[in-house]
């Protein structure tokens, strides 16, 4: 499943590891703001430097509509409320976006892109199962009692539920490390072609999948599933994934509802309730009152629609240019399922198209839609059926989560969308 590079890796290898290996565990390993990633790029930032050139950009076209948005970011901070923020803002979209000028440029060795994805896929397999089936907390989780000891802790709304089946793994939530694996795990199909090892992969995504608790990964999981089980996408080997898929579902899903804490399968028993909610808010225009109701119907999901009300509110303000980078603030008073009052910031309104809209306006948004539309076009002409299915789930979640921007992990599966032309490049070179 691995193919080691040598007995011995260069500097440079080591620094790459690092830089794709850390995008790729994200915020799973960090002191407060400061993450792994960001050693990786101090690392490589200088072999970058070296060899950067207009010649050697592998799609010049995609680099120039990300260099346009972010240059539109920098831009908005003159009309953001405050350009210190905003300023902030736009070096955090540089920063994650440097994976994938990085792998673009420098066409790292095809070993270390495979080796860091599954490594680091099956390490966080490994983190959401203990934690699902044990009392074990990953230190870096907002569940996890000694999350302040890296200043971690950040949203103090969140309760601290040590004993809780909530997996999280590297993604400090569930409902990250739900799209974690749903993004990650076609890519790791791509590299791993035995159909032992993938069957071994998917048994333990499906329990990681059920062990995170996110009702939205569970449903992406499921279409997920109807589409790896197809011969477009699994050959001849579909028939036997279809059953596999069907044998493990009536394993993990038993096991899953005998294993957990009852905080857990008490979530997934309101799944009915989640449509109910929202027809009941949309027929009382999203007001205050029909909000109310839905929240006794679907907390979770009336606690979104008011957020995502606000923020709705916020771009019709400024819908060409948006109020800037930074510039979505103020809170939202909810209640929590023990009735307690809770504030949450807008600047999370779970609904990521919108919060792009509603900072950067009409115009950035057109520029995102252009962007994904370049890279589907690329790995339609690639024929890579595993990366495009990756890619689908990765603008799809764009509109239930919230901060993909700077959401590293994303970023890496993009550079390897971005970059597939020159993969398969190198792939036929190192092995030919």
């Amino acid at each position: 499943m691995f193919k080691a590079i040598n007995s011995s890796i260069s500097f440079k290898s080591f620094s790459e590891y690092l830089l794709i290996a850390g995008g790729i565990i994200g915020q799973g390993i960090a002191y407060n703001k400061l993450y792994l990633f960001h050693l990786g790029i101090l690392l490589t930032l200088p072999y970058l430097v070296r060899s950067i050139s207009l010649r050697s950009l592998q799609s010049k076209k995609v680099f120039f509509v990300l260099g346009a948005m972010h240059l539109w970011i920098l831009v908005s901070c003159l009309w953001a409320p405050s350009f210190k923020s905003g300023f902030y803002d736009f070096l955090r979209a540089l920063i994650v976006i440097y994976p994938v000028i990085y792998i673009s440029c420098m066409s790292p060795k095809v070993e270390i892109i495979r080796n860091s994805l599954i490594g680091c896929f099956i390490a966080n397999l490994a983190i959401s199962l203990l934690e699902g089936i044990t009392t074990f907390r990953y230190p870096f989780s907002k569940y996890s009692t000694i999350a302040d000891a890296f200043y971690r802790n950040h949203y103090d709304w969140a309760p601290v539920l040590s004993d809780s089946s909530f997996a999280t793994g590297f993604s400090w939530g569930p409902n990250m490390n739900g799209f974690f694996i749903l993004i990650l795990f076609p890519l790791i199909l791509r590299f791993v072609p035995r159909f032992r090892y993938r069957m071994a992969i998917f048994a333990l995504s499906t329990a990681a999948i059920f062990f995170t608790s996110s009702r939205s990964a569970m449903g992406g999981w499921l279409i997920l599933m109807m589409l790896m089980s197809t011969r477009k996408v699994m050959g001849s080997e579909y028939k036997k994934f279809l059953g596999a898929f069907v044998v493990v579902a009536l394993l993990v899903i038993p096991s899953y509802l005998f294993v957990a804490k009852a905080e857990v399968p008490n979530k997934i028993r309101r799944i009915p309730n989640i449509p109910t909610s929202f027809i009941v808010a949309l027929k009382g225009g999203f007001d205050d009152e029909s909000l109310q109701e839905a929240r006794m119907l679907s907390p979770s999901l009336a606690d979104r629609m008011e957020l995502i009300k606000r923020v709705l509110t916020i771009f019709r303000s400024n819908p060409f240019v948006g109020v800037g980078a930074g510039g979505l603030h103020g809170q939202v008073e909810l209640q929590n399922h023990e009735k307690n009052t809770l504030k949450v910031s807008v600047e999370s309104p779970h609904f990521f198209i919108l919060e792009l809209l509603a900072k950067y306006g009409i115009f950035y948004g057109v520029l995102v839609f252009y962007l994904a539309v370049l890279l589907v076009k690329q790995l339609v002409i690639s024929r890579e059926i595993f990366a495009l299915i990756s890619l689908t789930f990765c603008i799809l979640f764009n509109f239930g989560l919230s901060s993909i921007s700077y959401y590293t992990p994303a970023w890496i599966a993009i550079a390897y969308y971005f970059s597939f032309t020159p993969i398969l490049r190198l792939e036929h070179s190192q092995t030919g």
